[in-house]
């Protein structure tokens, strides 16, 4: 099976490449050789955990396909699973599957596959439906440039033929602002091209397949197989939070961005000062963003509750967690795990999360967790606040944890697809129509 994401290991990655790196290993455990495609620099290939890693050209990109095409060729694999769509992972790639009779999955993995925006917040403040609408869309993805809603809506409202040619015809910032409409109907087109050629498309939540099927795509192609944990985990010590004297011990663990919502925490703590708690951030920060960091930093200055650690390694981060009262996902955005949500879970430790999105899906609210409003500082700081004075909550969800579905369980989910779709192609790689598993 070739498995075709955004990037992959050893460079920088995130959490669909871990999912990838995670399925190829556990498939490769049941028999199932994987390789790997990925846009990159140049040409090349190298071995990750023993699976073969083929780099493909990403630039230019209207010949990122031809390149594609020839990885196809040397590795004559059985069936392509793609885990992304950007410029070099696209329609024209699975058309290049599909002219070898190869079937093709597709895997939702993130809002930024159909919402450019990329956050599936309808201008930052609200859930989504997520089904395409020119001039909305259009005017959401403008209003996080310009930060003004008055001039996104001028934009958005440019006819798509006018927008089109304006945003060929004038040169710099004012062609791009001019040429936003087209370029969003174009994204869209984009995204349905890709999806019309997956014989299945694997929506990792309920909420990515309610936007699919929003966008008009058939229900009978749409199958809902929930993230895993990556991790093997030793089943975590028992422990007595209520009778454990100190503070209450929160931690963050993720990337450092407005959209995860760490900024929430701190401005939480700095509502309830007299509070004993402790807040250790965990920060990844990606290349450019260190000033995010820094921002953070100053917020939470003077507040010797809150500390900035290192980020820790994958395999590392469960075993940390354990050492916590509460793992705390803030997010602002429609996540489609997240996979830090297993992981507190597999730890023994209950989340404080966002009620949105995937989060929503994953923590059941009052019995492993609280989900508490979105960017609401008075609510998590009430909800700290009261953690911190009643221990026997925290015991109470904690007792509530199930263990997490692993990514041994995905595995056997795609292998029952995968079989589905090779056992019923025909000469044209023309899959049966319906793609799904029994419950």
């Amino acid at each position: 099976m070739l498995h075709v994401p955004f990037g992959y290991f050893p460079d920088a990655s995130g959490g669909t490449e871990v999912y990838v790196r995670g399925l190829v290993r556990e498939l490769a455990a049941r028999g199932i050789a994987g390789a790997v495609a990925a846009p990159g620099c140049e040409a090349g290939r190298v071995e990750v955990d023993g699976a073969p890693v083929h780099r493909y050209p990403a630039e230019p990109v209207s010949a990122a396909a031809a390149a594609f095409a020839a990885v196809l060729d040397e590795l004559r694999p059985s069936l392509v699973h793609f885990h992304a769509l950007s410029p070099a992972v696209n329609a024209e790639c699975a058309r290049a599957a599909k002219a070898r009779g190869l079937p093709v999955v597709w895997t939702y993995h993130t809002p930024t596959l159909s919402c450019a925006r990329g956050t599936m917040m309808r201008f930052g403040a609200t859930p989504c439906d997520g089904e395409f609408r020119a001039f909305r869309c259009t005017m959401c993805a403008n209003q996080v440039r310009s930060g003004s809603l008055l001039l996104a809506g001028l934009l958005a409202a440019v006819p798509t033929s006018v927008s089109a040619i304006l945003g060929r015809a004038i040169p710099g910032r004012p062609g791009t602002a001019l040429g936003s409409r087209a370029r969003q109907v174009a994204r869209d087109a984009g995204f349905r091209a890709a999806m019309a050629k997956a014989d299945c498309i694997v929506a990792v939540c309920d909420w990515v397949r309610a936007v699919l099927l929003a966008n008009g795509l058939p229900p009978e192609k749409i199958i809902v197989s929930r993230q895993g944990l990556v991790q093997a985990i030793a089943p975590p010590a028992d422990r007595s939070p209520e009778s454990r004297s100190g503070p209450l011990r929160i931690a963050y663990f993720g990337r450092i961005d407005p959209t995860k919502g760490v900024h929430v925490l701190i401005e939480a703590l700095a509502a309830i000062p007299d509070v004993s708690v402790q807040l250790d951030i965990h920060g990844v920060v990606q290349p450019g963003a260190e000033h995010r960091l820094t921002a953070l930093r100053e917020q939470a200055a003077g507040d010797d509750r809150i500390r900035f650690l290192a980020p820790l390694a994958m395999d590392a981060v469960p075993g940390a967690m354990a050492a916590y009262d509460f793992i705390a996902v803030p997010s602002r955005l429609l996540e489609t795990g997240p996979l830090v949500v297993l992981e507190a879970f597999a730890a023994g430790v209950p989340v404080l999360g966002s009620k949105l999105g995937g989060i929503a899906e994953l923590v059941r609210d009052g019995v492993d967790g609280l989900l508490l409003p979105v960017a609401d500082v008075k609510a998590w700081a009430a909800a700290i606040a009261s953690l911190a004075r009643d221990r026997r909550q925290v015991a109470s969800l904690r007792a509530g944890i199930r263990s997490p579905r692993t990514m041994a369980t995905v595995a056997q989910d795609m292998i029952g697809i995968y079989r589905r779709l090779i056992d019923g192609s025909g000469q044209d790689g023309g899959a049966k129509k319906d793609c799904g598993m029994a419950a």
